[in-house]
């Protein structure tokens, strides 16, 4: 938002193109716009109803006639009390606001008796009624208040619900979702037999297809690079570049993958007792730091910064060599691992998702930032499952827990070795599809949360019908008692689902 009103520039420049098509009388379209014209429109100060509402920032569009905030404030503003202040361009005669009764009628208030009048705007746009003082020009224009009609940043599994896991199998025994660089494939299996489902991007149907794996294939052991997929038997490395089709003995030994790093696959390997770094294509073995997990570790997510030297991989939790688990998150260079965690997770966990996303802080005058975050939920303590969503807005250095609106509904079960992919859509009118949605559960804001509930900042810059929306797609996983999860759950920041009003 902004703190101050401005003038639609549509709506001069349509009055500019009036008047050149019109050279007999180049003054009247100008004096239209002056003698009727609102200048300025803002909600007077009342921080019972909401702080700083005297900054909320309003858009009059002379050309439509529309006065509106873009950005709508926070879910639960009441706005059946507000107090306008409005300024013209040049003296009326008349200034009316006619607001809707809910019954049909309109309550009339005259604005230049009195310009403290309360006004109801819960029950619909409000009118405002302008005549010029020095001519018959008179003008009517629609204030709305707009408020948004969920918690902007409450994490939504609800609307956006569940599908089913992609198979080829009545029930499935394991899954497990990994993504090159031009599809996601999903692998699943009903104890004897293997299913490769793949599609290029979440527009796009599944494709599902029998595949044969090599002999004591883990399937939990699934890994992608951009290029090609991997997995591991028997701790050896097998490679596939057909889709899944083939395999091929790398000749690399490999006890668990960590994860890619670029076109290079990470693992370790025990060796004598010790544990090394390894990887494909085959490089020099490196002792692996004291206390690093070596099993149970969450998939890995890669990033850069502008003036690092190499990206960084990075994964959290696991179980090391001795079989401690792991509060820490742990990154690599590319030459080698170091544990960066100054502000752990409270307990150690393996099996975890570890999914970068967004979140938005707020000012004072409602101008929202965006942010990239870290995410990580799941997993296990070896006996119960983990329901809580931790945040880190350092890249994994400091961890805390998330506040109530971005922690799971009720009804998605704690899951460990589920599987996060973040996917973006291109979001419009919406249609059916196949998803099955769920009454969304009100979250308290409660806690301790780094996703405030307020208002959204508006990503239009002129009308749109289309915008972005990042989706966290939960893949699978065992819920407590090893059951496994036939689902696919998909959710977003409800901010991101909004239409952008202009």
């Amino acid at each position: 938002m902004k703190k101050f009103t401005i003038i639609s520039l549509a709506a001069v420049a349509a009055a500019t193109t009036f008047t050149a098509c019109n050279s007999d009388s180049p003054t009247y379209e100008t004096e239209i716009v002056s003698n009727v014209g609102v200048r300025s429109f803002k909600l007077t100060k009342n921080d019972s109803v909401l702080a700083n509402l005297d900054t909320v920032f309003f858009t009059i569009d002379l050309g439509k006639a529309l006065i509106f905030n873009a950005d709508s404030l926070p879910y639960g503003t009441r706005t059946d009390t507000l107090v306008p202040v409005i300024s013209m361009m040049d003296a009326v005669s008349k200034m009316e606001l006619r607001v809707p009764k809910g019954d049909g009628t309109d309550s009339v208030y005259d604005y230049l008796e009195s310009q403290t009048h309360v006004i109801d705007f819960s029950k619909g746009p409000v009118k405002l009624y302008v005549k010029s003082q020095y001519s018959d020009l008179d003008r009517t224009y629609t204030i709305s208040v707009n408020v948004h009609k969920e918690k902007s940043d409450s994490l939504a599994w609800g609307e956006t619900a569940r599908t089913d896991i992609p198979t080829l199998f009545q029930n499935i025994t394991s899954q497990r979702t990994v993504r090159t660089a031009d599809a996601t494939y999903c692998l699943t299996s009903d104890g004897s037999s293997y299913c490769m489902s793949k599609r290029a991007d979440a527009t796009q149907p599944w494709e599902s297809y029998s595949v044969t794996l090599p002999q004591n294939a883990l399937p939990w052991a699934f890994a992608a690079t951009d290029e090609a997929l991997y997995i591991l038997a028997q701790s050896t490395l097998y490679r596939s570049a057909d889709n899944g089709l083939t395999w091929s003995n790398t000749g690399i030994a490999m006890n668990h993958i960590y994860g890619a790093y670029g076109n290079r696959l990470i693992g370790n390997v025990d060796k004598d007792g010790v544990s090394y770094s390894t990887e494909y294509p085959a490089s020099e073995l490196k002792p692996l730091p004291e206390g690093m997990p070596v099993e149970g570790t969450s998939p890995t997510i890669s990033y850069s910064f502008k003036l690092g030297e190499a990206p960084i991989m990075t994964f959290i939790g696991g179980r090391d060599a001795d079989d401690n688990l792991s509060a820490d998150t742990w990154a690599f260079d590319g030459s080698d691992w170091a544990r960066i965690t100054t502000t752990p997770l409270p307990d150690g966990l393996e099996e975890m998702c570890l999914v970068p996303y967004f979140t938005f802080t707020v000012n004072s005058v409602f101008v929202a930032t965006e942010h990239s975050v870290f995410l990580a939920f799941g997993g296990t303590d070896g006996e119960v499952n983990n329901r809580t969503v931790y945040i880190s807005s350092d890249f994994g250095r400091t961890w805390k827990k998330g506040g109530e609106s971005i922690q799971f509904p009720s009804y998605i079960p704690a899951l460990r070795q589920a599987q996060a992919l973040v996917e973006t859509l291109t979001l419009g009118s919406r249609s059916a599809d196949e998803w099955i949605r769920f009454a969304p559960e009100y979250r308290a804001a409660t806690g301790t949360s780094l996703l405030p509930f307020a208002s959204s900042g508006s990503r239009a810059t002129e009308p749109v019908t289309t915008w972005e929306c990042p989706y966290i797609y939960l893949y699978g996983g065992y819920s407590d008692g090893d059951v496994p999860s036939p689902y696919i759950w998909r959710g977003t920041l409800n901010r991101f689902s909004f239409k952008p009003i202009i």
